[in-house]
């Protein structure tokens, strides 16, 4: 696939992640050199690294897995568990069940089946690392383990990270309502996260991806306009609140986080939806050009950079 969204517009699945050692890794990655994303998840030590890397190391090995071969190292058990993991969702397509043909989710389910004694036993290996039970998250959400089952995965993942994002944003994936979810939960975890939200943390931006993902099923059930449908869900008074709360929490005592582009782009959408275009406007300004793959900006459109693009335009960025 291209790395343009579109052929219209300057933005670009690039990544939005700020880590310059991850950035180095990657391309040695790319260039064939598979040990540096071992070596740089050997060395990396803040569980929010971690995650990230874990995640984004694992995504770009994907398609080398097989060159890894049997792991013993229980980060390389790590790593190839996890982009068994990636490889199993690329099978399967972001689409409902509905439009799955049985084909893709014979090779999805076969390729989880292939992660799950990996990262398990990389969660055994490494039992302070928040890394595998995120990895394990996506793993059961796909798998559709029992709720009380992932909910375990979730309390050992908090366990040790309580303020993990990467792992915050899965936990909103798993109990959105096209998974396991019931209606109100996602709305309800959102409050419950900016109660506990340490301030100045982005994870507070996951707030916007759990009413994100609640305006999303919304979408799904009218054949009103996404814009018309996301104005009226971000501009009631009892989100439009929530997010502004979101979006101050950060703001004090804020410091440097690798997944800072991420939550300026979850905020800023939604700050943009709800018609507050100085907070849209002042996050971003730091979320760059390039965007995330799935949230915020599909919500918006089938062309999510060409919308970005115009998002920029009408807020002078």
């Amino acid at each position: 696939m291209s790395d343009y969204l579109d052929r219209r517009s300057r933005a670009r699945f690039d990544p939005v992640w700020e880590d310059r050692l991850l950035t180095a890794a990657v391309a040695e990655v790319k260039q064939g050199r598979l040990a540096a994303a071992v070596e740089l998840l050997t060395a990396s030590n803040d569980p929010a690294q971690r995650t990230l890397r874990c995640s984004v190391l694992s995504d770009v090995l994907e398609p080398r897995l097989e060159e890894l071969g049997t792991p013993e190292d229980p980060h390389v058990l790590l790593l190839v568990g996890a982009a068994r993991v990636d490889r199993a969702w690329r099978f399967r397509g972001g689409s409902y069940a509905r439009y799955t043909s049985g084909e893709q989710f014979r090779r999805f389910h076969a390729e989880l089946k292939n992660a799950a004694p990996l990262l398990q036993r990389a969660a055994e290996l490494l039992p302070d690392d928040p890394s595998p039970w995120s990895e394990l998250q996506w793993h059961g959400i796909g798998s559709r383990l029992p709720r009380p089952e992932l909910d375990g995965i979730w309390h050992e993942l908090r366990r040790r990270d309580p303020r993990s994002f990467n792992g915050t944003y899965g936990r909103v994936q798993a109990i959105s309502e096209k998974w396991y979810g019931r209606p109100g939960e996602s709305a309800a975890f959102a409050e419950e996260l900016l109660n506990s939200a340490e301030p100045g943390h982005p994870v507070t931006a996951i707030a916007a991806a759990a009413h994100l993902e609640i305006a999303w099923r919304r979408l799904d059930d009218t054949e009103e306009p996404s814009s018309q449908v996301l104005r009226e869900y971000f501009r009631a008074p009892s989100v439009n609140v929530l997010m502004r709360e979101a979006s101050d929490l950060w703001a004090q005592r804020s410091r440097p986080h690798p997944q800072d582009r991420k939550a300026h782009h979850l905020l800023g959408a939604v700050h943009y939806f709800g018609g507050d275009l100085e907070r849209a406007r002042f996050h971003l300004s730091h979320a760059g050009d390039s965007l995330p793959k799935n949230l915020p900006w599909s919500v918006a459109s089938t062309f999510p950079g060409r919308y970005y693009a115009k998002v920029q335009r009408e807020l002078e960025l």
